[in-house]
């Protein structure tokens, strides 16, 4: 009897569970056909069905529909990656444009090739970039290269390029990130593109109390045109504390240097061997090492007959004449009718081809005034 019981509460168990089975069964074949009806309605009334609901594979994001264009999208349009491979033709373009007119007279004839560019530095986004052109002196020519830095933003379509010296230079220094220049820099670069706007303390480029010879090459009505010394141990010093930055660097670490001083006035070496490793944009001070007179020429000219450093003086957007500037204790003097150059201190006067004493960044005594004492009056004779 207890067994037969058994059996007959299974039983009623396993129906049960049947029924739910079947009931649970029942309800998603409904659902299932409501789904499919809505689907069949859809397609009714809108004429077509779309990959999913005819069974086939949907399309890859981004790819296109089968049976019909791209549906509208709602993403912005990606925004276009910086082309730096365009950015050395458009730099070299601007300079020659900007400062080819300088050149020609610089030089005494039309540049013969294309201005030597080096972007030094990127931001990681390569949007930001700042670097320097140089426009190659002729193989015959005894002058400096013409020399600029440059400043270059991306602006989702072309390159913003401005050269030292410019307006454009000028309103990108305002908006350049610290990362890339740093804030003391910017400053220094400002007073640069401006130009000096008061005399500094400088000295000749090489050890003080030391004579070196100093030679010069005229142009056009510059008689100080190309400055240049040779001798004594031959090592080249900063003429004063500034910003050092390179031109026409070549693999074995040649080029020219230029350093910015506080004033804005920037002092350059060139031909010279040996360079120091200071790193682009650091400070140096006055009578730090640079370099050693050499005749390497990166930023072409033409031969030196002996080791040498090409010495010159630049501000902004152009080259500054040597004509009342004091430097290592003497004043330097240019005068076109005659043709002729020479430095003062007090009442000594040194013409190219002589020796000339680095006094450091003394200033020159003044010229002693003559005093003529006045003639007697003459005391009337008789009459």
């Amino acid at each position: 009897m207890r067994r037969h019981r058994r059996h007959t509460r299974a039983a009623t168990v396993n129906v049960n569970v049947v029924d739910r089975v079947a009931m649970t069964g029942t309800v998603m074949v409904v659902v299932v056909g409501f789904a499919l009806a809505a689907i069949v309605e859809r397609a009714l009334l809108t004429g077509s069905a779309t990959s999913a609901e005819a069974g086939t594979r949907p399309p890859r994001a981004g790819g296109p529909s089968p049976g019909g264009p791209d549906p509208v999208r709602t993403s912005t349009p990606r925004r276009a990656q910086p082309v730096v491979a365009t950015l050395n033709g458009q730099v070299r373009s601007l300079t020659l444009t900007e400062r080819g007119t300088a050149a020609r007279q610089a030089y005494g004839v039309k540049p013969s090739a294309p201005p030597l560019v080096g972007a030094t530095r990127f931001t990681s986004d390569r949007t930001w970039a700042f670097g320097t052109t140089a426009i190659p002196v002729p193989a015959k020519q005894s002058a400096m290269p013409q020399v600029a830095l440059f400043l270059a933003h991306w602006s989702g379509s072309r390159w913003q390029v401005g050269l030292s010296g410019t307006d454009e230079f000028r309103a990108l220094l305002r908006r350049v990130p610290t990362r890339l220049v740093p804030a003391a820099e910017i400053r220094t670069l400002a007073r640069f593109s401006v130009g000096p706007a008061h005399a500094t303390k400088l000295m000749l480029p090489w050890r003080e109390g030391d004579s070196w010879t100093m030679t010069a090459a005229t142009q056009g009505a510059r008689p100080f045109g190309a400055v240049a010394f040779h001798g004594g141990d031959g090592r080249v010093l900063a003429a004063g504390d500034g910003r050092l930055y390179r031109f026409c660097t070549t693999a074995s670490g040649g080029g020219l240097l230029m350093i910015i001083h506080d004033n804005g006035l920037a002092t350059e070496y060139y031909q010279l061997t040996k360079l120091t490793g200071v790193r682009d944009g650091a400070i140096v001070k006055r009578g730090d090492f640079l370099g050693r007179v050499g005749v390497d020429r990166p930023c072409g000219g033409a031969a030196a007959a002996r080791p040498q450093v090409r010495f010159g003086l630049r501000q902004g957007a152009g080259d500054l004449p040597f004509n009342g500037v004091t430097i290592g204790g003497w004043n330097f003097r240019e005068r076109a009718h005659p043709l002729i150059g020479w430095a003062e201190r007090g009442i000594l006067q040194v013409m190219p081809g002589l020796g000339l004493a680095n006094f450091g960044a003394a200033d020159p005594p003044p010229v002693p005034s003559v005093t003529l004492s006045p003639s007697p009056t003459p005391t009337p004779g008789p009459t």
